[in-house]
């Protein structure tokens, strides 16, 4: 639901650790990675919450593991301020 919000990442995610830190305690502990892929700019936008950085194996190119910031479970303070991170997958050209 919070995804018709907004089109950040960073500020979904934000939400998303706004409601399990004030009313869903049984979620805390939990981890998320949130991308969006963008088809026509190939690119890829994400936010990250305690999740391990996540993979990405682009059609033909190398898998490569996403840079994460270290961000907090959800729902667990001290909360850092999430950022809207971006990557272009290189891509192998035939």
């Amino acid at each position: 639901a919070f995804a018709l919000e907004s089109a950040s990442p960073a500020a979904i995610v934000t939400k998303l650790d706004e409601f399990v830190s004030t009313q869903l305690e049984s979620a805390r502990y939990t981890t998320v990675v949130l991308a969006l892929v963008d088809t026509e700019a190939a690119t890829v936008r994400y936010a990250v919450a305690g999740h391990p950085p996540p993979l990405l194996c682009p059609p033909g190119g190398v898998v490569a593991r996403m840079a994460t910031p270290g961000e907090a479970l959800l729902g667990l303070p001290p909360r850092a301020e999430v950022m809207d991170l971006t990557i272009r997958p290189a891509l192998k050209s035939y």
